[in-house]
């Protein structure tokens, strides 16, 4: 899974139920590591490898538009 500048990353929390999207604002991660600055919905900034289930969108979740080689994490 490769994420770019502008995409977005719907990540499932614990219970499977509270997901947190983030957008991403710059790619750190080097090849195949998954390492990004993201801001989420709330104003708040963080550097986050997803977990596997997590996807990545080229639109704001709730658009139903996905990328078409949007896989897991």
């Amino acid at each position: 899974m490769r994420a770019a500048k502008g995409d977005w990353l719907l990540m499932p929390g614990s219970t499977g139920s509270d997901h947190r999207i983030a957008r991403v604002e710059e790619v750190l991660g080097r090849g195949d590591e998954p390492l990004y600055r993201v801001a989420f919905e709330n104003g708040r900034e963080a550097i986050v490898a997803p977990g596997p289930h997590a996807q990545v969108r080229s639109k704001k979740p709730g658009s139903e538009s996905i990328r078409a080689d949007s896989t897991y994490l």
